[in-house]
């Protein structure tokens, strides 16, 4: 922060005058394993602030910056005022909340401290941004950096305004620990603003999180969700945790709203088949179960189904003729195979046709109906199965309608 002259006297005259050594009945905001999350030791004088200094301690924190900085990060009291910029710098909660700025607005200025952690044990971090509004010295975002043990930081950004106080952003990050400490540091991102505001911070364990998704009725069958394809309501959801298919006494299970939304709230961490029953009319188009592995505190597993019909098979070589298709008798790659719509025995414009694969498979995703399928047999040789027809219903995967050539 860009300091006015009433706080830049109090720093010229010496950082004790700035800060009351004095206790008070004050509440130290803090949460598991984190000390201070409140920045509310130490106390500072009503409508005042405290700067301190690169190497310093606010609590159980310890205040980053470039060497020799005297006034790294500031604490400020929740009455202070800055003259002439008129913002009320109101702590996000309790009294006190930190300014990552400190006088001079630099990037690499902010707070650390490490926590005792169990490895392999999840845990949230949660904090608030706070972006002052006044005049042009808060014209941009507040933005913080959080790395975990030096790690990569993340970015989060507060762009919210709310006149003439600071607005308040809560922003949460989850890890799971390596070791038996983990050090979190807190750094001013935003070189360009003259406050960047960092208060109740607080680290929890994750014992919990929420499974969630959508239920999408994939009108044409392709097992993506396409825009204009809206959710199924009133699917059962379960977690299928024997995996056997069943919804049993005791698993969870819940229904789709009528935008295909569910959620499962609460839920033990740890590895679950999410499973979607599938009524009579309709197919999954893609998996079902949704393997989900909740390790943090979301995870999501969505489900499309269809009432299309799938008709598939394999056009192959019919070595000895009998209209089976044996061991060791392949498939017949780039053959034309069509849905006879008008049925006059051609292969004409108004059919539907695809054409087979590698392997010789072929696939048609219809409507419900009657269809004949026949194909254009590969020169030289003539089909040796029947010609087939058949009547398929919503939802129906009709399988292994093969077709031999000799």
């Amino acid at each position: 922060m860009q300091f006015s002259r009433a706080r830049s006297d109090c720093r010229s005259a010496g950082r004790s005058s700035c800060r009351v050594e004095r206790l008070e009945d004050r509440q130290l905001l803090s949460s598991g394993p984190l000390l201070n999350g409140g920045f509310e030791t130490p106390v500072v004088a009503s409508g005042s602030y405290a700067t301190f200094a690169t190497g310093q301690s606010i609590g159980a924190w310890k205040v980053l910056g470039p060497v020799g900085n005297p006034g790294a990060v500031a604490v400020i009291q929740t009455k202070y005022a800055e003259p002439g910029n008129g913002v009320a710098f109101k702590a996000q909660e309790g009294l006190n909340a930190v300014d990552l700025t400190g006088n001079a607005n630099q990037g690499s200025c902010g707070v650390q401290q490490t926590i005792p952690t169990v490895a392999g044990k999840v845990y949230q971090v949660s904090f608030y941004v706070g972006r002052a509004a006044g005049n042009s010295f808060y014209a941009t975002p507040a933005v913080v950096m959080l790395s975990i043990n030096s790690g990569a930081a993340t970015k989060f950004t507060n762009s919210s305004v709310t006149a003439g106080t600071v607005n308040w952003q809560h922003f949460t990050k989850t890890f799971t620990a390596t070791g038996s400490s983990t050090k979190l540091t807190f750094l001013n991102g935003q070189t360009t603003n003259n406050y960047t505001g960092l208060d109740n911070v607080s680290v929890t364990v994750v014992n919990t999180g929420t499974i969630s998704g959508t239920v999408s009725n994939d009108v044409n069958g392709n097992g993506v969700k396409d825009a204009g394809e809206g959710g199924l309501a009133a699917i059962t959801i379960f977690l299928d945790k024997n995996n056997n298919g069943v919804l049993d006494t005791g698993e969870l299970h819940t229904l789709s709203t009528a935008s295909g939304s569910y959620t499962f709230s609460n839920v033990a961490l740890g590895a679950y088949p999410v499973r979607a029953i599938v009524p009579a009319t309709y197919r999954a188009t893609t998996a079902n179960p949704v393997s989900v592995n909740l390790q943090s505190t979301t995870a999501s597993a969505n489900f499309s189904l269809s009432q299309t019909t799938v008709i598939s098979g394999n056009v192959f070589h019919d070595g000895n003729g009998n209209k089976v298709k044996d061991a060791g008798e392949a498939g017949q790659a780039g053959v034309t195979v069509y849905l006879d719509l008008d049925n006059n025995s051609v292969f004409d414009f108004l059919d539907l046709k695809t054409t087979t694969d590698a392997s010789g498979n072929y696939k048609f995703v219809v409507p419900f109906g009657t269809f004949t399928v026949r194909e254009v047999a590969p020169g030289g040789l003539k089909q040796t199965t029947p010609i087939l027809t058949l009547t398929v219903k919503q939802g129906q995967l009709a399988t292994n309608n093969n077709i031999g050539n000799k």
